[in-house]
């Protein structure tokens, strides 16, 4: 090339790259060498045809080995159900033995974000060749140690190494179960399922070394009796679990598996016990019930009288003559105190009615006293008025308060040395 810089585009790779003339020169080398690889293998491989027959038996053969079985096949969710597939070991194994197959995977672009890849297989002998081209993105998978929670992360040399490795080796299975008879793919399968369901004779030993070997993989004991889902494991479990193991291998997330069952809703019955109408109030042309009259109350029963209060004629009749005859000569002076004819008015109406006969005060005639007593009572609290009526408790008055609240109560009782009443009216 005559110029110093120029633009190519070499096989595969979708953006020019700048070469100067030592590197062009360092690619035109390494095209050179690999047709020349190329070259050779087909020259090869018509000197040396395949042998299918020995290749299928070779390659039966070798899946019945535990090891080779248990690596053989694969599984993946999609759509509610588990789909099964040959694994890359499996593909690998086939090639070796079918021959004539030259197979690998290349990074045919990189970005700040994804990497391109591709993988290829080309049969020497048939010329056939097949590509599957795949874009991953820098990411991946690792558990928060403080929050316990998955996320995305960008990934270090390392994990990103293992990450195009591990996406490159399933592009290039793809693409050798592509150039090969699918039967290799298919019933190699079988070949593999069958050889573990001998080996699995003995459930419960094995599901302890499947149970380990998921431990490994961050997949818990109850993660796969819950995505199982059964009591018994039977051999076409274990099987499947062998194959979810090789894909989580490969690069597949755990959680894609075990999240996919979800908890079976509780069959449909008819017991309607512990059933409810849901609130009333919620219900077409609902209208509140009337409250209903509750029983009527129960009166209280009727409770004993207690002692009657005592009279005023009672109490004048408990009292001796003479300490009457005094009491009444003292309620005489505060009543009349002021109005001297009121008084002699007052002892002429009781002589006319009879309440007292016209005898001195010093008469021990009790009865006209005491009934002299009760009319002074009446007048005293009628302010001269009437007779006062009865009451409904049968008690009198209080005579003393309404004396005292008399506008011709202005004469004090006689008082002792002490300031108390000289003598009190019955109460």
């Amino acid at each position: 090339m005559t110029e110093e810089n120029k633009q190519v585009q070499p096989s595969g790779f979708n953006a020019p790259v700048k070469l100067d003339a030592a590197n062009e020169t360092n690619v035109a080398k390494a095209s050179a060498t690999a047709f020349a690889e190329i070259q050779a293998g087909m020259i090869l491989a018509r000197q040396y045809p395949r042998d299918e027959a020995v290749a299928w038996q070779k390659f039966t053969t070798a899946l019945t080995r535990e090891k080779m079985a248990e690596r053989a096949i694969y599984s993946y969710p999609r759509g509610g159900t588990v789909i099964k597939g040959g694994s890359v070991h499996m593909a690998k194994l086939a090639a070796s033995y079918w021959g004539n197959i030259w197979s690998g995977f290349e990074i045919t672009r990189v970005t700040n974000d994804t990497i391109d890849i591709m993988g290829y297989a080309w049969d020497l002998e048939t010329g056939r060749r097949a590509t599957k081209p795949a874009t991953i993105k820098k990411l991946i998978q690792r558990k928060d140690k403080q929050s316990g929670v998955t996320k995305w992360k960008e990934p270090d040399e390392r994990d990103l190494r293992e990450l195009v490795n591990k996406q490159g080796a399933i592009c290039e299975r793809n693409a050798l179960f592509d150039v090969m008879p699918s039967d290799f793919r298919d019933d190699g399968m079988k070949y593999a399922e069958n050889t573990l369901k001998g080996l699995y004779s003995n459930i419960n030993e094995k599901k302890k070394k499947i149970l380990k070997a998921f431990e490994a993989l961050g997949v818990t004991a109850k993660m796969l009796e819950y995505y199982v889902d059964k009591e018994q494991w039977t051999e076409d479990d274990l099987v499947e679990l062998t194959g979810i193991g090789n894909a989580i291998k490969e690069g597949e997330d755990p959680a894609t598996y075990f999240a996919m069952k979800k908890e079976k809703p509780a069959p449909a019955t008819f017991d309607l016990k512990g059933a409810t109408m849901g609130d009333p109030k919620n219900h077409q042309g609902y209208e509140p019930k009337k409250a209903e009259p509750g029983p009527e109350p129960v009166p209280p029963p009727p409770q004993e009288p207690g002692p009657a209060k005592p009279t005023k004629r009672e109490l004048f009749e408990k009292m001796p003559s003479d300490s009457l005859v005094h009491l009444i000569s003292v309620k005489m002076a505060e009543v009349f105190a002021d109005d001297t004819d009121a008084g002699n008015n007052f002892l002429e109406g009781a002589v006319g009615n009879g309440t007292i006969k016209p005898i001195a005060f010093e008469d021990q005639e009790h009865e006209a006293l005491v009934n002299f007593a009760l009319s002074l009572d009446a007048y005293a609290n009628k302010d001269q008025g009437g007779t006062e009526p009865e009451s409904k408790d049968s008690s009198p008055p209080d005579m003393k308060s309404m004396a005292q609240d008399s506008p011709k109560n202005e004469t004090a009782e006689p008082k002792t040395e002490t300031g108390q009443s000289a003598i009190e009216w019955p109460e």
